[in-house]
């Protein structure tokens, strides 16, 4: 799969909330480097003033899909966290790069999600 094709799946992924009439916006970009890299980044505003934002520093190797950086952050209406999937190091490390933030300040291990499930967690949040 190509960066494009991958950031297409994404964008489209994400859509889901404007299908379900949740998101209010869309904003996404995404910056290409000559060496076949791409920044992504995305921004979708809900109905009820909640924020998703997802950042993702990638490239394609071989087909595969290679995440050097990312974070997927939910955040509320007065801008608490929600949850935030990412796999920026830490102090002390963690016992994998890759963790999830809780609300409680907790962070767990937690492998690299797919977008489906961050999306799936947003509708459950969003419904509850």
């Amino acid at each position: 799969m190509s960066v494009f094709n991958y950031f297409q799946d994404l964008v489209h992924a994400v859509s889901r909330l404007e299908d379900y009439g949740l998101a209010t916006a869309i904003t996404s970009k995404s910056e290409s480097r000559p060496s076949g890299e791409l920044f992504i980044n995305i921004k979708v505003e809900l109905i009820d003033n909640s924020v998703l934002f997802i950042r993702e520093y990638i490239s394609a190797k071989q087909e595969q899909i290679e995440h050097f950086s990312y974070a997927y952050q939910y955040q509320s209406a007065d801008e608490s966290l929600v949850f935030r999937y990412d796999n920026a190091a830490h102090k002390p490390p963690l016992s994998q790069k890759e963790h999830k933030h809780l609300p409680n300040g907790e962070i767990i291990v937690y492998s690299l999600p797919s977008i489906e499930l961050i999306v799936d967690e947003i509708l459950a949040w969003l419904t509850n």
